[in-house]
């Protein structure tokens, strides 16, 4: 489709005088208009040029006489035309003698036009991914998929929601990494649960054990993913991708361990309130690595081979500083662990 300008001179100078050259034969072939995508039946449109407002109402099929064949798209110049009149040049642009004269003007008006109406339909686009709820990943099975429950009935009131619950994973792992167990305790629900590598019992008893100083040349801290969020009135699931980064000291060589997993984060109301109502993690690879290149870690190969894969360097560093390695955490080198751990944060999102 062309746009031809009016003759130099002429006083409707404006995109409103445009014409356009439309191609024939058009078949029904799908036209993207935006974030839209119309089916055109198959008609021959009129050969003559005609004016874009024509294209809504006056153009007729030259074989069959009807107008339907520019019906469909009626929403795209019904919203171009109210941009065209918010974008009326000024006389003064387009007066005799001036170098902003129809040419110009009409191009530089209809890239303007245009570029708004992109604004516009996006604009609707996001407001329409608003309305999906979520959206069901393969793992987490059929029951996960789409949840609306009478406190998340609007758009707003859900994202509202998805921003506290991200919010207060956040902050539990900062006061976590900080040591700030106040923070921290306020984070959970009195009845949360927590069962991590090294770690299973309840949320105080957690939040307790980080009161406690690590030892010389320790370092630990989290880089964690946002979270994805599945909702069901006063009760939630998130799941993250965490990556544990431990720098220590073993056998005299200063070494780092990343452990890569996944989180599923129980979250739960309480007077008004998202709190975390539980914490388990699935766990995928590790590493194990001196600091510096050029120092030489000699671990032990046959206690080495005793731990999982999933989490095999986390439980050799684990247990070289005295903390229990547990053999029965969820993890991908054991898949059906890691399908009961999600069928059963399903079941309880159910139960909401």
């Amino acid at each position: 489709m062309s746009v031809r300008r009016a003759k130099r001179g002429s006083s409707d100078t404006d995109i409103h005088s445009s014409t356009f050259d439309l191609p024939q034969p058009i078949d029904s072939s799908p036209l993207r208009v935006g974030l839209e995508t119309f089916t055109l039946p198959k008609h021959r449109p009129p050969t003559k040029r005609i004016a874009h407002s024509s294209l809504l109402a006056n153009a007729q099929c030259l074989s069959c006489g009807t107008a339907d064949f520019y019906r469909p798209l009626a929403p795209f110049g019904q919203r171009l035309s109210q941009i065209n009149k918010m974008t009326k040049p000024n006389q003064s642009e387009v007066s005799p003698g001036n170098e902003f004269t129809s040419r110009r003007t009409a191009f530089k008006r209809g890239m303007a036009a245009l570029f708004a109406l992109a604004m516009v339909r996006q604009a609707a686009g996001a407001e329409a991914a608003l309305a999906v709820n979520t959206m069901e990943p393969s793992d987490m099975g059929t029951k996960m998929s789409s949840y609306s429950g009478k406190k998340n009935s609007s758009n707003s009131a859900q994202m509202l929601d998805r921003v506290a619950i991200g919010d207060v994973i956040m902050r539990e792992r900062w006061a976590r990494e900080t040591k700030n167990a106040e923070v921290a305790a306020a984070c959970f629900h009195p009845d949360a649960r927590v069962e991590v590598s090294w770690f299973k019992g309840t949320a105080a008893e957690f939040v307790e054990s980080g009161k406690r100083k690590p030892p010389a040349d320790t370092v630990n801290f989290d880089s964690m993913s946002p979270p994805v969020i599945w909702i069901r009135n006063d009760r939630a699931i998130a799941d993250t991708a965490c990556a544990v980064h431990t720098f220590l000291r073993l056998d005299g060589i200063e070494v780092s361990t990343i452990s890569y997993t996944r989180l599923l984060w129980r979250a739960q109301v309480l007077n008004g309130q998202w709190l975390i109502a539980g914490l388990r993690g699935i766990y995928i690879r590790d590493t194990l690595e001196p600091s510096s290149p050029d120092l030489v870690l000699k671990l032990d190969e046959k206690k080495l081979d005793r731990y999982r894969p999933s989490y095999r360097h986390l439980s050799y560093v684990l247990e070289a500083g005295g903390r229990p390695a547990h053999d029965d955490l969820p993890g991908i080198d054991r898949p059906e662990t890691v399908a009961a751990l999600r069928a059963g944060e399903s079941q309880w999102l159910e139960q909401a």
